[in-house]
């Protein structure tokens, strides 16, 4: 059963972590050029219906295997060994994602031309970098560190 979990917790990370490099380096230079929102706003009909049950499926296994390596979720929080220390960074970058979520889906939708492309490649970017450190935490925990 683990390793049913893990595996479906690393292709929601491909899926996820995948989506955001290919947005960051190929989507969003392409709407910075054409200084054109919609291009990013097209890629995401696409990628969302695939992404959103990624990081959903993510959520889910990565609870189920923080559970598995710290029964206790009170010790998740403690800090006090690299495994705490792994599992609170993977529940930030959870936090810091929903805010950015929030913060595109708030701001993102009301304004056209270049202004709206620039703000929305940061927030691209700024998903992207928290989806890699997700993908640099889990292997850490999993390896056991550096």
């Amino acid at each position: 059963m683990f390793w049913t979990i893990l595996f479906l917790h690393l292709l929601g990370a491909a899926i996820w972590a995948g989506g955001h490099l290919v947005l960051s380096f190929v989507i969003v230079p392409r709407a910075v050029r054409a200084g054109d929102p919609a291009v990013m706003h097209d890629f995401g009909r696409g990628f969302m219906p695939l992404a959103m049950p990624a990081l959903a499926l993510q959520v889910l296994t990565g609870l189920w295997l923080a559970f598995q390596i710290s029964p206790d979720w009170r010790d998740w929080l403690q800090l006090s060994d690299p495994v705490s220390a792994g599992i609170a960074l993977k529940i930030a970058l959870l936090v810091a994602t929903m805010g950015i979520a929030m913060a595109s889906h708030m701001g993102g939708h009301r304004h056209h031309g270049p202004a709206a492309v620039r703000s929305m490649a940061w927030r691209a970017r700024g998903m992207t970098a928290l989806a890699v450190l997700f993908v640099a935490t889990g292997a850490f925990l999993r390896t056991g560190g550096l």
